[in-house]
């Protein structure tokens, strides 16, 4: 009997070697599949990496174009109030020559 009881022994061995091999085979395909996604993950964090560059790059800009408007847009006061005035003081001066050549027109 000690060597039946050697042999399934033996059978149970290799029976369990083989389901370490099994394991084995699907941790190093596990282990790849897990390699893969990490190698996704790291290309999409350069992605958004460059895309948020990108943002601060436009919001750069944005700021800047910003300034430059609202520069524009006091110049614009600023000559819209000047030009007002010489309009008033243009018709202010003709009317006072109007009233020192013709005495009788007020």
């Amino acid at each position: 009997m000690p060597f039946f009881g050697h042999m399934l022994n033996t059978h149970t061995q290799m029976s369990s070697m083989d389901e370490y091999i099994e394991l084995i085979e699907l941790l190093t395909i596990e282990i790849d599949k897990t390699n893969i996604i990490i190698d996704a993950i790291t290309k999409q964090k350069h992605r958004i990496h460059d895309i948020s560059s990108m943002y601060d790059d436009i919001d750069s800009s944005l700021r800047y174009g910003n300034r430059l408007i609202t520069k524009i847009r006091y110049r614009e006061a600023i000559e819209m109030i000047i030009y007002k005035a010489s309009i008033l003081i243009f018709i202010t001066v003709c009317v006072y020559i109007i009233y020192k050549r013709i005495p009788w027109f007020i």
